[in-house]
């Protein structure tokens, strides 16, 4: 209840990655309802409280903006959301295709308390959400979990990615065919050919920009992974301290820093 505590939403986003070699993941209505079947508003608000924000989305909320000076999330400010109703088909629908009535995957977290927690949440909903659903967890330290998630040993990874940069692409370029960042074994011809042709339209910048747009909404509509949510942090800075900037990117800039009397 501080009045010099503050949350802010970062560039971080967390993700699961999906295993493309496990067969029940090849399924367009499996992933579908993997993608819908828990409450990001309730990870964020009740177990994180950090700031940080349900994400039906890659790029972030407030990261980049384009040529006519709006964020790259007006456009589409969530992907491929759906109804508890519409979930629910879509998972009787994927258990039918592939003659199965119940499913087991293998959730692979980093062993830190935060992960732990998430992890631990998006388990007990997906197996809520979802009947004939088990989820096991398997807890790894951070090297391993990098090792074998490189090399696809993993059914579903709770991972994160961070930016490089402050333009959308250091986001949808690592889902291309083949990207050591990858690391699912994704692949879409078409989302190929969209970022292929964003990466060639650096004199139309508004084009650029909507390709990109497009790119994204066929990524998560095709469910490449599941965003989960955007991070965020907790600072506290006093009410008498003024003109510094949380950035995005990094992470304090002072260089305007005043402290007032107090």
């Amino acid at each position: 209840d501080s009045e010099g505590f503050h949350t802010k939403a970062t560039a971080t986003i967390g993700i699961m990655r999906l295993n493309r070699e496990r067969e029940a993941l090849t399924n367009n209505h499996i992933r579908d309802a993997l993608y819908n079947a828990f409450s990001r508003k309730k990870l964020t608000k009740f177990i994180l409280k950090d700031g940080s924000e349900p994400a039906f989305y890659f790029v972030p909320k407030n990261f980049a903006k384009g040529p006519e000076g709006k964020d790259f999330r007006v456009k589409y400010p969530t992907i491929n959301k759906m109804s508890d109703k519409e979930m629910m088909a879509a998972w009787k629908k994927g258990l039918e295709e592939i003659g199965k009535d119940s499913l087991t995957f293998e959730l692979m977290i980093r062993n830190n308390s935060t992960t732990e927690k998430v992890g631990t949440f998006v388990a007990s909903q997906l197996e809520k959400n979802l009947p004939g659903l088990t989820i096991n967890i398997n807890k790894q330290p951070s090297g391993q979990f990098l090792k074998l998630e490189k090399g696809q040993q993993y059914d579903i990874s709770l991972s994160y990615w961070i930016p490089d940069y402050k333009d959308p692409m250091t986001y949808l370029g690592m889902w291309v065919t083949g990207n050591s960042a990858n690391r699912s074994g994704y692949s879409n011809s078409k989302y190929d050919a969209l970022i292929q042709k964003a990466k060639h339209l650096g004199q139309k910048p508004k084009k650029r920009w909507e390709i990109m747009q497009k790119a994204e909404k066929v990524l998560l509509e095709d469910v490449g992974f599941i965003p989960v949510y955007q991070y965020g942090k907790i600072y506290v800075q006093k009410p008498y301290v003024k003109h510094i900037t949380q950035r995005m990117l990094s992470d304090i800039d002072w260089t305007r820093a005043k402290v007032l009397k107090h």
